[in-house]
């Protein structure tokens, strides 16, 4: 089983500056070892953590992380 963690991290960027963002960090449950790390998804802290605990409760396959994370992020520019 995968289990999705939020990871904050902090950026500098030449065109806007300071900003803080949450990334995504997938470990093998059962070995403990990292799987991926998909930084810089979110900006908004509470987003994050609603969609990692969605994650996690529904148990998304690591396959479908990166398909997932494309529909939030085209949902929220909408």
């Amino acid at each position: 089983m995968i289990l999705y963690e939020l990871i904050e991290e902090k950026h500098n960027n030449a065109t806007i500056g300071y900003y803080t963002s949450f990334g995504i960090n997938a470990v093998d449950s059962l070995s403990g070892k990292n799987c991926v790390y998909i930084e810089d998804v979110f900006t908004d802290f509470k987003t994050a953590e609603k969609y990692i605990t969605l994650f996690n409760e529904e148990q998304l396959d690591l396959i479908h992380l990166e398909e997932a994370i494309e529909d939030i992020l085209h949902m929220y520019r909408l």
